[in-house]
């Protein structure tokens, strides 16, 4: 997902966030993640990496969860939490839901080192997607 309007960006004018595939981005600085452009890729399951491209800076994303990825066990939000983040260029940021009882949360990772992945994905995709 592209969390700015325009062109695509240089790789350092920008920051990544990744997901654990269990997370949904509802909102980016509040305006609804539905006004972003995403771009799929079909080959990877839906709870598979999920790459938000923002500008550096603080911002506030509005995250849910579903967990699906069993047939037997399935666990869902019943609340959106807002979550900062502080941005640099070039930085990537994983998160990670956590559980606590009856409660969840968001933890911030370093997630540098999946930055050759990540950068082969976002490829793919834009050679996918040539008209934006």
């Amino acid at each position: 997902m592209l969390g700015y309007d325009g062109p695509v960006r240089p790789w350092s004018e920008i920051a990544v966030v990744t997901t654990d595939g269990t997370l949904n981005v509802e909102a980016i600085d509040g305006t609804p993640a539905s006004s972003f452009r995403l771009w799929e890729n079909k080959t990877l399951a839906k709870s598979g990496r999920f790459q938000l491209h923002l500008p550096p800076g603080d911002h506030i994303l509005t995250m849910s969860f579903a967990d699906n990825r069993s047939s037997l066990v399935r666990s869902w939000s019943r609340s959106n939490q807002d979550v900062v983040i502080k941005l640099v260029p070039g930085q990537v940021l994983h998160l990670e839901k956590h559980v606590n009882g009856n409660t969840w949360g968001v933890s911030q990772y370093d997630g540098s080192s999946a930055t050759a992945i990540i950068k082969i994905d976002f490829y793919n995709l834009q050679r996918a997607h040539p008209e934006n």
